[in-house]
């Protein structure tokens, strides 16, 4: 007979996954034996360790903290779509302000006063999300935005056709 070598004592001193062995082994046997091993396994001790791993249930306080972060977060987003809704409103509101403005200054023919247009050029990249707002220009005929003044009402109306996506009423 041969004699066991290092690796086979390994072998027998590792430990046994008992759900497993549960799982391959058909369910139990005789006597509360599993038919592994020659019946020295215990189905107590399979069962025993099956246990210790099932998820337990959320307890009552925890699926109450659950339920009131969720009503919290809720009250949240519904405020936060009415402010979206209110800055919308408004943005339509100054969007056609601006516009009549304008074109009241042409139909008088009186020219844009320079400070106005700066503070529209201003506010139009704040409303778009320009990086350069408040950048001068070296040409003294365009405004701070790069644009003249009559581009600018133009360029305001393709704003008023092409906005930022956000649903707007006027």
């Amino acid at each position: 007979m041969e004699e066991a070598g290092p690796e086979e004592d390994h072998v027998h001193d590792q430990h046994l996954n008992e759900q497993v062995l549960y799982d391959v082994s058909a369910g139990p046997r005789n006597h509360g034996r599993l038919a592994i091993g020659n019946g020295a396994i215990r189905v107590a001790d399979v069962r025993a360790a099956a246990k210790e791993r099932r998820v337990h249930p959320s307890n009552p306080v925890s699926v109450q903290s659950m339920a009131r972060e969720m009503a919290r977060l809720r009250s949240a987003n519904a405020r936060l779509q009415q402010e979206n809704h209110e800055k919308d409103n408004a943005l339509q509101h100054y969007k056609v302000t601006t516009e009549l403005t304008l074109d009241l200054y042409r139909a008088l023919g009186k020219e844009i006063p320079e400070n106005a247009l700066q503070r529209l050029s201003a506010a139009q990249a704040i409303a778009t999300g320009s990086s350069h707002v408040g950048s001068e220009s070296t040409n003294n005929s365009m405004d701070a935005d790069g644009h003249d003044g009559e581009g600018l009402g133009r360029a305001h109306m393709d704003d008023n056709n092409h906005h930022s996506g956000n649903n707007a009423c006027v």
